[in-house]
């Protein structure tokens, strides 16, 4: 004889009954829910595969003492029901927890926001910014860490156990002096 645990919708054991293998009511091997590991390694394949770092002013140059500016798009998304292991589905709701700058000057500067670019009207206190305080070539980027939400069978969502890391490119920039000119 075998034991069999019968999970109900939401992936909660629920009953256990005793079925003789052969018995018409046998539902065949024992359904095993995913294990913490499969989760993640599910969450690490739909997880973003690269950031992407914006700078202002653009085009690659920006004068020393002034406040450069750094954002990163990165939406929280949602996955479609994904079949994990044996009658077992997976849907991720997928977010970003963290973003880590390195200016490229040796400094760097975790947040739990992307930023935004400047738009007019914009207090540039009130952005991501950084000011190089020497006319050196830098190369900055960005770290973007997401983590998730899973649903198994539709159930209530549970934190995914892990996080991922995802990197930009770097960014090269030339810090340059500006230098004043007088003009009629």
């Amino acid at each position: 004889m075998t034991k069999y645990y019968f999970l109900g919708a939401d992936g909660v054991r629920g009953a256990t009954r005793v079925i003789c293998p052969g018995d018409p009511d046998d539902p065949g091997p024992a359904i095993t829910p995913p294990t913490p590991g499969q989760i993640f390694s599910a969450f690490k394949e739909v997880a973003p595969t690269e950031a992407t770092l914006s700078v202002q002013p653009p085009g690659g140059q920006t004068p020393v003492n002034f406040e450069t500016i750094f954002s990163t798009v990165a939406e929280p998304f949602s996955t479609g029901k994904k079949e994990l292991t044996k009658g077992f589905t997976v849907q991720f709701d997928v977010y970003p927890t963290a973003f880590t700058r390195k200016f490229g000057d040796g400094t760097e500067l975790s947040t739990d926001w992307s930023g935004e670019p400047w738009a007019e009207g914009k207090d540039v206190s009130e952005l991501i910014n950084h000011v190089y305080t020497s006319t050196k070539p830098v190369k900055a980027s960005v770290t973007v860490t997401w983590g998730a939400d899973v649903r198994l069978n539709d159930g209530a969502p549970t934190t995914v156990d892990g996080t991922v890391n995802v990197g930009s490119p770097v960014v090269p920039l030339e810090i340059l002096e500006a230098k004043p000119k007088l003009v009629e």
